[in-house]
């Protein structure tokens, strides 16, 4: 089983920066910063599960 991370970062890297338009305000950067930390994680996690079960899926159909 072989598991691309780097196309799962990629992935992640693009969904994050498409979900949160910019803002310049300092207020709207620190909650971007938390915001995208968080959404990193979740983004991350499911883009690993998916990865995950396609390669499960190759292996036993």
């Amino acid at each position: 089983m072989t598991i691309d991370f780097q196309k799962i970062y990629d992935q992640t890297i693009k969904e994050i920066t498409h979900q949160n338009p910019k803002d310049d305000s300092a207020i709207g950067l620190m909650n971007l910063i938390g915001e995208t930390a968080a959404d990193a994680c979740l983004i991350m996690l499911k883009n690993y599960h998916d990865a995950l079960q396609q390669e499960t899926h190759k292996e036993h159909p």
